[in-house]
Formats: structure tokens, C-alpha cells, sequence
């Protein structure tokens, strides 16, 4: 924004954000380039969202690898928040595999399966994910063409305190 919007030499950004120059140029061109992609968050409509979603969940729990990959895109993102009070991956999960493992690990591995209780989550299916020992999270996904293309999980218990019981 620094460069777009106020035509700020890539020196002076990297002042401002403690950064060098080069890391500077390289933060604009690939938010260009997102912008670019023009990729909208939800493209699907809620009744394939909650479809996806449904059947990505049950495959988490199964620990089923294949069926997990299968049902997100390959360039699949997974953004975690755990506000530092819950456990939570500290940087995105990208690719199908890498977030497949993720997903079995955290739900197909406990004696004890999470209840997960279907909820709309700012106008779009999601999940709420009770854990036994208390801790909950919130999980939703964006879609497009028929696969998952992003999922959020939020256990930050801050973000989650208006989020009915």
C-alpha cells in the first residue's frame, strides 16, 4: 500500500517496516500479484460449502488421507489462530498433502473424537469442534470448483467468546 498508494521508493518502505529494500519489493509484487489472481474467498454455494466441509470433517476424523487430499485443491491453504492461548500451527499449512496430514493428525489420532457441531460462521457453513478437555474451535472453508480452497480455524478463545455455547 506504501508503494501502490503513496509512491514510496522501496528505501523508504523498508525504513518503516524494518526490513530491506529487496524484501520490500518482493512483499509488493506478491501482493500485486494476489490481487491480480482476483480470487474470490467463497465461490461456492453454501449448500456445496457445507457438503465439502461435511465430508472433509468425517474424513479428518477417519484419519483418511487419501479422501482428505482429495476433496481440497492443491494449492489448499490452512490459516490457524490460536491467540497464543491454544495450540495452533504457527504459519499457514499450504499444499494437499501437507494439510491432509495436518487435519488426520489433529483429529484422527485421539481415542476420544472432538464433537462437531455443524454452525454458520459470518454467513457461511462452518463447524464448531469441541474437544473433551474443553478447548474449542472454530473451522470454516472457502470453495471453488468443487474442492476446498482455504480452510480458517480459529481457537482463540477471545475470538470465540460471542460464539453460542
Amino acid at each position: 500500500m506504501l508503494r501502490t498508494a503513496f509512491a514510496l521508493p522501496f528505501v523508504e518502505i523498508a525504513g518503516i517496516l524494518d526490513r530491506s529494500a529487496a524484501d520490500c519489493r518482493q512483499l509488493h509484487h506478491r501482493a500485486t500479484d494476489r490481487i491480480a489472481e482476483d480470487r474470490r474467498r467463497f465461490t461456492a454455494d453454501p449448500a456445496e460449502q457445507r457438503r465439502l466441509l461435511d465430508a472433509f470433517l468425517a474424513a479428518a476424523r477417519d484419519g483418511d488421507l487419501a479422501r482428505l487430499a482429495d476433496l481440497v485443491a492443491a494449492d489448499v491453504t490452512a490459516w490457524t489462530d490460536g491467540g497464543g492461548r491454544v495450540r495452533s500451527a504457527r504459519n499457514p499449512v499450504r499444499g494437499a498433502d501437507r494439510v491432509a496430514r495436518f487435519f488426520a493428525g489433529i483429529h484422527g489420532s485421539r481415542r476420544q473424537p472432538p464433537r462437531v457441531v455443524p454452525a454458520e460462521l459470518n454467513g457461511w457453513p462452518g463447524a464448531v469442534i469441541h474437544w473433551p478437555d474443553g478447548r474449542r474451535y472454530a473451522l470454516s472453508a472457502a470453495a471453488a470448483g468443487g474442492r476446498i480452497t482455504g480452510l480458517y480455524v480459529v481457537g482463540n478463545p477471545e475470538k470465540l467468546a460471542r460464539l453460542a455455547g
